[in-house]
């Protein structure tokens, strides 16, 4: 077995405002030994067996781990730690850092969002081509990791969320929890909203937006085999849409990479571009228009068919709207488009009480609605936790407690093993999972990923309307 002892001592570090000894408790997930030369081992299915092979080395102290390629790296000295998104590394005794969301402190919620925008960045920086993405990636690398997110522009971590899923799939992300990533949520986006600087006036907390007057009809649209959106489906699987002309570039960027995202997944459903008309509306019906003028993340649910907004006295198309900052990050756009092609949070299906608790007394009564279970939802596929389309633990919040709590059952679709639940938290904002992906081709009618389509013709019955919308289709704030 080859062994690593060439490389160099590491002097006591200050990383986010915190200065942390040389054997950390924790395993840096994110991050990788320099000059670690050639690996020890190969095809090491976890990174506790590369560890557990550093407890059965005499010379071993640290040890580095990529779960992509599945290499292990023994060392006798700790060296200098580099940003590497699959690896994992540190003292021979680390284990996984263990993060309580729900009583974690102010002084550990700052360690912990500042420690993954440090790796985030730090990765970003070396995967983009992009010299203005590599820039700012690594300025705010360095901010994160000092500490200094607080005197950064919130736009600035925009640019990094968004290369960060450049390389992601439907795979990521639960590969990515089960190695010990904390990936981003709804509630830290809210967090970093509420204490970065570029925000005018006292920063707006996306659960804490209005809703839209927006009246417009949504209904429980059948797929091949039931019942399987909230919404109707987009007509032949061309989803049509436009940009206000005064829409914010950052808000149009992320809805950009959205489109992007979802094609790479289902290329089978086209995306149509029809053209700004005027204010509110694109030269087409039915269509989205996208926008940025107004308060909060929102969308209405599916195809609003023109007939039912002409019948409703609207003149305009439905709406997306992406608030800047706040909701201009490519996974909230992903989250609200797949809104306007027809899909639901889901913890509206009608089974969740096996895999959530709703805490009421949290809840603002004012949003009782968001939590109203869809009796008709597609139950189908497994409860996923951690679906882009899950609404995150302090949604709707009206006390700052959590208002909704993962049973064991929730976690067993990623781990039945209880020390492992801390990895999966409700509310990522990422990318799709491999179950929203399926939801989606079910939804729309997939044969393959290239061959996608669903044609629906019926007029929607009151039975069949979004119980959540009040039989209105309301438009649904994102969480």
């Amino acid at each position: 077995m080859a062994f690593a002892d060439q490389v160099t001592m590491l002097p006591l570090r200050v990383l986010f405002g915190v200065t942390l000894a040389l054997a950390s408790p924790d395993c840096e997930v994110g991050w990788g030994y320099e000059g670690r030369g050639e690996p020890s081992s190969t095809n090491i299915k976890s990174f506790k067996d590369c560890q557990a092979s550093c407890h059965d080395h005499d010379q071993c102290a640290h040890f580095t781990y990529d779960y992509e390629t599945q290499e292990c790296w023994l060392l006798g000295k700790e060296a200098k730690l580099s940003s590497e998104v699959s690896s994992i590394s540190g003292a021979m005794q680390c284990q996984l850092p263990k993060y309580d969301r729900v009583t974690e402190t102010e002084e550990q919620r700052n360690k912990r969002i500042h420690r993954m925008v440090a790796s985030m960045a730090g990765n970003v920086a070396k995967r983009s081509k992009d010299k203005v993405v590599i820039g700012v990636a690594k300025h705010m690398e360095y901010a994160a990791r000092d500490g200094y997110l607080a005197q950064e522009k919130y736009n600035n971590l925009v640019v990094v969320l968004n290369a960060a899923i450049a390389d992601m799939d439907s795979e990521s992300i639960g590969k990515a929890t089960s190695s010990g990533h904390q990936v981003l949520t709804r509630d830290d986006l809210n967090w970093l909203l509420g204490h970065m600087e570029g925000i005018k006036g006292p920063p707006p907390r996306p659960d804490e937006m209005h809703t839209p007057d927006t009246d417009t009809d949504s209904k429980s649209a059948s797929g091949t085999g039931g019942l399987h959106s909230a919404g109707e489906p987009w007509t032949n699987a061309e989803v049509k849409y436009c940009y206000d002309k005064y829409i914010s570039l950052s808000a149009k960027n992320a809805v950009d990479c959205a489109i992007g995202k979802i094609r790479e997944e289902l290329p089978g459903i086209h995306f149509t571009n029809v053209g700004y008309k005027g204010r509110g509306a694109c030269n087409t019906h039915p269509a989205i228009f996208i926008q940025s003028r107004d308060s909060g993340c929102w969308s209405n649910i599916g195809m609003q068919t023109s007939e039912l907004m002409t019948m409703m006295g609207l003149t305009g198309n439905q709406k997306l709207n992406l608030q800047v900052p706040g909701c201009n990050d490519c996974g909230t756009a992903i989250h609200e488009m797949l809104h306007s092609m027809g899909m639901a949070p889901e913890l509206t299906r009608p089974d969740r009480g096996s895999f959530v608790e709703i805490q009421w007394a949290n809840v603002k009564s004012s949003e009782f609605s968001q939590f109203t279970k869809n009796p008709h939802a597609d139950t189908s596929l497994d409860y996923d936790i951690m679906s882009i389309m899950h609404f995150g633990k302090f949604a709707f919040s009206a006390t700052g407690k959590e208002t909704i709590v993962v049973k064991d059952a929730g976690y067993h679709l990623y781990t039945s093993n209880p020390d492992e639940y801390h990895l999966y938290v409700i509310g990522q904002r990422n990318m799709m999972t491999k179950n929203d992906v399926l939801q989606l081709a079910k939804m729309y009618g997939c044969t393959s990923k290239t061959s996608c389509g669903i044609r629906s013709t019926e007029p929607p019955t009151t039975e069949e309307r979004a119980p959540w919308s009040d039989h209105r289709g309301a438009p649904l704030d994102s969480r």
